[in-house]
């Protein structure tokens, strides 16, 4: 299966052209230099996706509509805390500089499952928090509870 993807991709990057490439190339860059403003771009557009859609159904609660971006863009910010949290949780759990990949295929399996546990844990107690901060601020600021 892999000889059959690399033969592929070979086949692939040989038949484009060279400038295609330099461009595909200058947009990865750019879109990993820009992550934030693309994920609070994608945000938005998710969030006006779903005020769309939902207009057609049972008209939802002001507070509910008012804190679907609030809760997309804590969702972004959350994803940033937890990943510079698990960054360090790693460092003390391991010792090294980088949590291993599912891929890392120099690291052993009780590793990758020791970091992927790890991860999910801190991800998920990092959302709850955020989310529920949120939720209470929503409150405070518009007297009803979101959702």
């Amino acid at each position: 299966m892999r000889e059959k993807t690399e033969q592929a991709r070979r086949y692939a990057a040989d038949r484009t052209p060279d400038p295609l490439l330099e461009k595909a190339d200058r947009a990865a860059t750019a879109a990993r230099a820009n992550r934030v403003p693309l994920l609070a771009g994608g945000a938005l557009l998710v969030a006006f996706l779903l005020i769309r859609r939902s207009r057609g159904a049972q008209p939802m609660k002001a507070s509910t509509l008012a804190y679907k971006p609030v809760g997309l863009a804590l969702g972004a910010v959350s994803g940033l805390i937890a990943g510079a949290a698990f960054k360090q949780a790693w460092k003390l759990v391991e010792g090294e500089g980088d949590a291993p990949d599912a891929l890392d295929e120099d690291r052993p399996w009780g590793q990758i499952l020791l970091a992927a546990a790890v991860q999910g844990a801190i991800f998920a107690v990092v959302k709850a928090a955020v989310e529920r901060s949120g939720a209470q601020a929503t409150r405070r600021l518009t007297g009803t509870w979101p959702g």
